[in-house]
């Protein structure tokens, strides 16, 4: 029945709308959601309508990109959830669904179709979060034996303004716990020395070893000083490079002009003494805007000795021992020439017996990254693009941002590699390498995949065994730059927590 065949109807809504008498006004806004113009201002129920989204596959997440409709009931066919559903033709696509592996379906609607290798940064055994420390895990290393009795730990450097001494934890972290402090020994530099009898610190101008259990009583050790404004900062490394593979400690020293040069003292040292005084000596060349030592690298072979990787900022330069007495850069027996990102001893990749070097350049391969592997028995120039062994990042994913042999993380007696990145619209995190490549391998088939959406998680990434099963953890660290906070964090990733985190079909 409509208005007018009521008493009044029209007379009545003509009044509604202020179209009668002066002293009879509409109401000042819509009260009543009714499909009519209740307060004369020729808008329908304004205010009071709800916004209905299209489900036209009825899995109750509505698509706010194709179809918005505002009525004061639910029409057939929407709903009023209007995110969630990146493909309403597919009731099976929405962000209740979890995403099936290989199939290159994005059933979550989280922009990322999973893949069967991946492991989310989430997903991690352990998070370490040292507080005031600013752990971003650049400056984490594992340690075999960190308490003198075979239990394996961590020990860190912090990082942030203030650096408070050396850290460490005892087994594996729970993520809860804090760490324990080693008050006598601050710095930016930090390895460990060979069969892990103690660790040696960099200051920036002094180096500083420490013999014995981190966690215990030092068994001795020695400082070696920079003198006056001339430091040792940076170049810091260990290994057996000195006569019949007896272990040492190789830093940066900038001598008199600004020429670099690297001095090796035996690890068993004792004393405070200037770095002068250290006699195993390498001139490097380099001065003060030529190039620069930014890391000193052992790098294994089978006669028990190393060899001494010296890494600059404009090449890499590979050193036959024993480097007791006077040495020459310019004798290296291999060479890397060439834009690189970054280099890192890689461990016996394919269980020959000889150890690899591996050699990183985020830009190759138009943008994806490229990782070239030699064996430590190369000699002559190395070039990434005619590397025996290539490993290529995704398109856009600048992989190789860092480099780690991580020891043997799935159990076949080989050890394995990690490799991250950095990348903006893409993720970020690390693949873990753990079939012995050969030739030329693209990244996405690697054993594992760790991703976080956080642009530069991938900071740092080390491998090493922490609840003594024979097997390495992966720890992958965040600095917290893409937030603005530098407010990092570790995470710890158990071997068998890989192993068991995705179903391969």
């Amino acid at each position: 029945m409509n208005a007018s065949r009521l008493p009044f109807g029209p007379l009545l809504l003509v009044l509604a709308c202020g179209r009668g008498p002066d002293d009879i006004a509409p109401p000042a806004e819509e009260t009543r959601c009714d499909g009519l113009d209740g307060d004369g201002d020729g808008e329908v129920d304004e205010g009071l309508t709800t916004s209905w989204y299209r489900d036209a596959d009825a899995d109750g997440f509505g698509d706010r990109e194709s179809d918005t409709v505002q009525a004061c009931v639910r029409p057939p066919g929407y709903v009023a959830v209007y995110m969630g559903d990146c493909d309403d033709s597919d009731p099976a696509v929405n962000v209740s669904v979890a995403d099936a592996c290989g199939d290159s379906l994005d059933a979550d609607c989280d922009g990322h179709p999973a893949a069967c290798n991946e492991v989310e940064a989430n997903e991690s055994d352990a998070t370490l979060w040292p507080g005031d420390a600013h752990l971003t895990g650049s400056r984490l290393v594992v340690v075999a034996d960190i308490d003198g009795a075979g239990t394996p730990g961590l020990a860190a450097l912090p990082g942030g303004e203030t650096y408070i001494g050396l850290l460490y934890w005892v087994g594996m972290p729970d993520g809860n716990e804090e760490p324990s402090l080693v008050a006598d020994l601050d710095g930016y530099g930090l390895v460990l020395l060979p069969e892990a009898a103690g660790v040696a610190v960099s200051s920036g101008y002094d180096i500083t070893v420490r013999r014995g259990p981190v966690s215990g009583e030092s068994t001795g050790g020695f400082t070696r000083r920079g003198e006056s404004d001339l430091g040792v900062a940076f170049g810091l490394g260990a290994g057996r490079w000195l006569g019949d593979g007896a272990p040492g400690v190789a830093f940066r020293r900038e001598g008199d002009g600004g020429a670099q040069e690297i001095r090796i003292e035996a690890a068993d040292a004792s004393g405070d003494a200037p770095a002068s005084a250290v006699t195993n000596r390498v001139a490097t060349g380099f001065t003060e805007g030529t190039d620069s030592v930014m890391a000193l690298l052992p790098l294994g072979t089978p006669d028990g000795g190393d060899l001494l990787v010296v890494v600059g900022g404009n090449g890499a330069w590979i050193l036959e021992g024993p480097l007791d007495g006077e040495h020459q850069l310019a004798d290296a027996v291999a060479w890397v020439d060439g834009l690189f990102t970054t280099i890192a001893a890689l461990g016996d990749i394919d269980g020959d017996g000889v150890e690899e070097l591996g050699v990183s350049n985020v830009e190759g391969e138009d943008g994806g990254g490229v990782v070239g592997v030699w064996t430590a028995l190369t000699s002559g120039a190395m070039a990434i693009d005619a590397a025996p062994v290539r490993m290529i990042g995704p398109a856009g994913h600048a992989a190789g941002y860092r480099l780690a042999g991580l020891g043997d993380v799935d159990g076949d007696g080989r050890d394995d590699v990690g490799i991250t990145n950095q990348a903006w619209g893409e993720t970020s995190g690390a693949w873990i390498v753990t079939d012995a490549p050969s030739g030329s391998t693209g990244l996405g088939d690697a054993w594992r995949r760790v991703w976080s959406s956080q642009v530069t998680y991938g900071e740092s990434i080390h491998g090493g065994d922490l609840d003594g099963d024979g097997l390495s953890e992966v720890l992958i660290g965040y600095d917290g730059a893409d937030n603005y906070t530098h407010n990092g964090h570790t995470d710890i990733f158990l071997a068998t927590t890989l192993r068991d985190a995705v179903a391969i079909p």
